[in-house]
């Protein structure tokens, strides 16, 4: 009886391990993030002035005075005057990698860059400069 019943055991396992066999293999395709690494200093020559450039992903909108300055996410600042409203002129683009949000105080433009937090002189909107 013993054996009859092991051999019954046994017979119902391989039945059981049969049967969780996939019949259908599928391929699945995965997307993973992968971590792009950059020194301090790469990423600070990353922030500078140049011609305007079309708004494609804009964020938030900082409205000092007859001026916008509009983030473009992740890229930088688009700086445009708006002392006549019906035409608003893009005046250049600051390029701030990572950049996100943005503060104006006392002529100075404060933005965040990754981790880090860039300085930029607007007294002169049209000639914008990183301060160190």
């Amino acid at each position: 009886m013993k054996k009859l019943n092991s051999l019954f055991f046994i017979a119902l396992t391989l039945i059981f391990i049969h049967g969780c066999r996939d019949k259908h293999i599928e391929k699945r395709n995965f997307t993973a993030n992968v971590p792009v690494y950059v020194s301090y200093e790469q990423m600070r020559q990353g922030v500078n002035t140049s011609n305007p450039t079309s708004l494609k992903n804009p964020g938030k909108i900082y409205v000092p005075g007859n001026y916008l300055f509009v983030n473009e996410r992740f890229k930088g600042i688009h700086v445009v005057d708006n002392q006549n409203q019906e035409s608003p002129q893009h005046i250049s683009f600051i390029s701030i990698p990572g950049n996100n949000d943005m503060e104006i105080k006392d002529g100075y433009l404060y933005a965040d860059s990754y981790v880090d937090l860039v300085v930029i002189d607007i007294k002169d909107p049209q000639n914008a400069f990183e301060t160190r």
